[in-house]
């Protein structure tokens, strides 16, 4: 279950190959507004690709799952836990990407130790009695926690890291 909603990062690590480099660029020559317009751009083609394989995994879940053998279709429930999870890491789109790429790679860094910390801690409790659902579980909540502490953080850097469906741009 867990390869399976993986693959739909793919997207977000394909973009933020391309992306970090021209974060760096114009975050360092000044450039503000082209640095938000790419930041934008990156985020909404993030979250639009992502939203669309998720779907698809959403409706195809055991049917996926009933590739690798009829008895990981009770893997079911974990793999749509798991899927949401890796949507909440397409919201945010290339937010982690863009501090590393400002130098603001200590800020990340902390935000990270904090949440592998409280997803280790709920994991600690909720495996036992859950089993893979409550390990999913987990996964959702950290991601959460960590794309919405680096979202607030970058929006305290007077930037935007965050691509929300039909909503009008300014620019």
């Amino acid at each position: 279950a867990f390869k399976i909603a993986t693959l739909i990062s793919l997207i977000l690590f394909v973009v933020n190959t391309i992306s970090g480099p021209k974060f760096s660029e114009l975050y360092w020559a000044g450039k503000h507004k082209e640095l938000q317009d790419t930041l934008d751009h990156s985020s909404k083609l993030i979250f639009i690709s992502s939203l669309s394989i998720a779907i698809i995994f959403y409706i195809l879940s055991k049917t996926l799952l009933s590739i690798f053998g009829e008895e990981f279709i009770v893997g079911d429930t974990a793999l749509i836990l798991l899927i949401t999870g890796q949507l909440m890491y397409s919201v945010s789109g290339s937010a982690g990407v863009f501090l590393n790429m400002i130098g603001r790679q200590l800020a990340l860094r902390n935000i990270i130790v904090v949440v592998v910390s409280i997803t280790i801690l709920l994991d600690y409790f909720l495996i036992p009695i859950y089993g893979m659902n409550g390990a999913a579980f987990t996964f959702i909540i950290g991601a959460i926690i960590l794309n919405l502490s680096m979202v607030i953080y970058i929006k305290k850097l007077n930037y935007r890291a965050f691509y929300i469906p039909f909503q009008r741009s300014n620019r």
